[in-house]
């Protein structure tokens, strides 16, 4: 897990307590949900076709 978290996060991964993983896990959870939950009718959308 602490070579994930690295990855993730950086070097300041090393050292992170159960209950701080806990607590990003659930962050994380938190922001992916409200991104998909997203309106994207008020966006501008551009799509490039290259083929």
């Amino acid at each position: 897990m602490a070579g994930v978290l690295e990855v993730l996060v950086g070097s300041e991964a090393k050292g992170l307590s159960a209950s701080t993983v806990s607590r990003l896990k659930q962050t994380w959870g938190d922001e992916y949900q409200a991104w998909t939950e997203r309106r994207l009718d008020k966006d501008r959308w551009v799509y490039v076709s290259l083929g």
